[in-house]
């Protein structure tokens, strides 16, 4: 599953958006006071007079906030916006019905929605074009050029210190979102190279250790550590007392027939996910248990995948589900459900008929209750590297989508005879209201949503469901 996952893995940003944050219970910052102003003392009463009724109040003093009208466009290269990339609008055919490129600031601005649209981005150049299907007023679509993958230098490090156990262990020390080092000498501090992309303002530090004969020791920890500064490169972390592995329960019902089933389970805490490693038992018969680190995780992230192969493809269905926690040393969590899980992804057809405009066919259940998907075609372009087209698809009870149609000035960003399915996903999530919202995720080609690898800790308590096709291997 995480192999197949981290393909998916796309966005950086937080994805929770303001309209998910909303709610019309919650009180007002500062609560309204008779101290906080002049009182009644201060001056004359207010003579409001009575009341209208209902039927005096004229339909011309009710405010009706407006209706949102265009689309805005914006093309995301690092930090900065991209000026200069065209993108194209179509309508409901796939017709082109408008051509423009991004300002200075990386954007377009549309005044009336079309009702699809496609950025033409490039990254050594290669061509990786994203079309957005099912556009509408409103819309804030974002695209971030893919970049080129460069080896990160370690921006400073932790000196961990390690206080020895009974036993001494062979510990494995994480920090933050990944970084992490071994040691078989608990009486030395151990250093840890940190990268850019591992590590927060603050973060968490976790050592996982187990004797000379693999057993389980226990976890030892300490959060709220300050990234390193560029003055102090290298910062001293002292972690807690060992602690006994906890014991974290979790059971899987109505595994799909002829799936496999797998699972994983995630303790996060400073914003990062730590992978819980050495668990006992089957889900789907009786639990599986995971050594946990009492006290350390804020909450649990668990994700059950059942997978097949379908027409010689890779095809999965997951669950995935986060939930606050105060890490007691026992724990049951909920059981996951299988019988809720999206349907399977269980075949893809592309017809090259007319070879730069094929029409491609995912075959599944109805997913008219998801969020919105993902699809991806890739092809070997004029200079023989692998050009990838992706696509933002939304809710369909049957998943058919047909290439639009570009100027004949962009006809190298066409697809060609040889063109092959990549993958297809689709995902429904309590984090994410809709489609609409789902279209102002920042989609980055080949890699697509963070919200969809599960190595990575979802950004608010909820469940995902996904359901995925791929190549096999």
């Amino acid at each position: 599953m995480m192999r197949h996952l981290r393909l998916l893995a796309l966005l950086a940003p937080a994805l929770l958006l303001p309209v998910a944050c909303e709610d019309s219970s919650t009180s007002p910052a500062t609560p309204f006071t008779f101290e906080a102003g002049p009182g009644f003392e201060a001056g004359p009463p207010a003579e409001a007079g009575p009341l209208p009724d209902a039927g005096d109040i004229d339909a011309a003093d009710v405010f009706v906030p407006p209706v949102p009208k265009g689309v805005t466009v914006s093309v995301i290269d690092g930090l900065t916006g991209k000026a200069n990339v065209r993108v194209i609008s179509h309508d409901a055919t796939g017709a082109v019905i408008g051509d423009a490129k991004t300002d200075a600031t990386g954007k377009v601005v549309m005044a009336t929605a079309p009702s699809i649209v496609t950025v033409l981005t490039t990254a050594n150049s290669s061509s990786f074009p994203v079309t957005f299907f099912a556009v509408a007023d409103g819309d804030n679509l974002v695209v971030r050029v893919p970049s080129i993958a460069v080896e990160q230098a370690p921006i400073g490090q932790y000196s961990v210190t390690i206080t020895p156990p009974a036993t001494a262990p062979i510990a494995a020390v994480v920090a933050g979102n990944g970084c992490s080092g071994t040691t078989s000498d608990t009486s030395a501090p151990i250093l840890v190279d940190l990268l850019p992309n591992c590590v927060g303002a603050t973060n968490a530090v976790l050592a996982d250790g187990s004797d000379l004969n693999g057993g389980r020791v226990g976890f030892a920890f300490k959060k709220g550590v300050a990234k390193p500064a560029a003055a102090a490169p290298a910062v001293d972390v002292v972690l807690n007392a060992w602690t006994a592995p906890g014991d974290t329960k979790l059971t899987v019902l109505n595994t799909p027939p002829s799936s496999s089933l797998a699972g994983d389970l995630y303790m996060i805490a400073n914003g990062a996910a730590f992978p819980v490693y050495g668990s006992t038992g089957l889900l789907d018969e009786g639990g599986r248990h995971f050594a946990t680190a009492t006290g350390f995780a804020e909450a649990y992230q668990s994700s059950i995948q059942a997978n097949s192969s379908a027409s010689g493809r890779f095809a999965e269905t997951a669950i995935v589900r986060r939930a606050a926690t105060t890490a007691p040393a026992t724990l049951v969590l909920p059981d996951v459900d299988m019988a809720g899980a999206l349907p399977l992804i269980t075949a893809a057809a592309i017809d090259s008929t007319t070879p730069a405009r094929p029409v491609v066919t995912l075959t599944s259940g109805a997913l008219t209750a998801v969020d919105g998907g993902y699809a991806s075609l890739t092809w070997l372009d004029a200079t023989d590297t692998t050009a990838t087209w992706t696509f933002v698809l939304p809710p369909s009870a049957v998943a058919t989508f047909t290439v639009p149609a570009l100027p004949a000035d962009a006809a190298s960003f066409a697809p060609v005879a040889q063109t092959t399915i990549g993958d297809a996903v689709f995902f429904e999530a309590t984090q994410v209201p809709g489609y609409k919202e789902t279209k102002a995720f920042p989609v980055t080609p080949r890699t697509r949503l963070d919200l969809l690898n599960t190595s990575l800790p979802l950004p608010a308590d909820g469940i995902v469901r996904i359901t995925l096709l791929g190549p096999l291997g």
